[in-house]
């Protein structure tokens, strides 16, 4: 009788066990979920799209110190993204294309630069080639479409 005792607690034990890491994952994957539906909020993407037309000329005429508190502002972005690729993998993308867009204003800032060579500003823009801000942006567009999706 002891013995049946003991395996019905071991079986409980295990369900308990089992039942709160399934709470647990939940509760980061809700997390990571809202942690990047916000990432695309501060970025400017509503409903899963960004309507860039309507702020691309303002960012052409944006300063090299206006791409410098970019790239400051965008560190609690990139730090929110991190976050939620840690606590759910799926989010890895997102995360990256962050990092990426953030690493982008440092040689734009120096692109705009008009007081540093021509040298320095050319090896700035092949630096922002590498990174290939069309790719960055095509990967936000499809993260924040699949964060946002309602």
């Amino acid at each position: 009788m002891g013995g049946v005792i003991l395996v019905r607690i071991r079986r409980l034990g295990l369900g308990l066990v089992a039942g709160l890491a399934l709470v647990s994952c939940s509760s980061q994957t809700d997390s990571a979920l809202a942690d990047a539906q916000q990432v695309c909020t501060d970025l400017g993407y509503e409903n899963g799209a960004s309507d860039r037309s309507d702020d691309s000329s303002a960012v052409d005429d944006w300063t090299s110190a206006d791409w410098d508190d970019a790239e400051a502002d965008l560190n609690d972005t990139a730090n929110r993204a991190a976050r939620a690729a840690r606590e759910d993998r799926r989010w890895d993308r997102l995360s990256n294309a962050v990092t990426d867009l953030q690493a982008g204003a440092e040689p734009l800032a120096k692109i705009k630069d008009e007081t540093l060579p021509q040298y320095d500003r050319d090896a700035a823009q092949a630096e922002l080639d590498r990174l290939n801000p069309t790719e960055v942006l095509r990967v936000l567009d499809q993260e924040c479409r699949k964060a946002q999706a309602r």
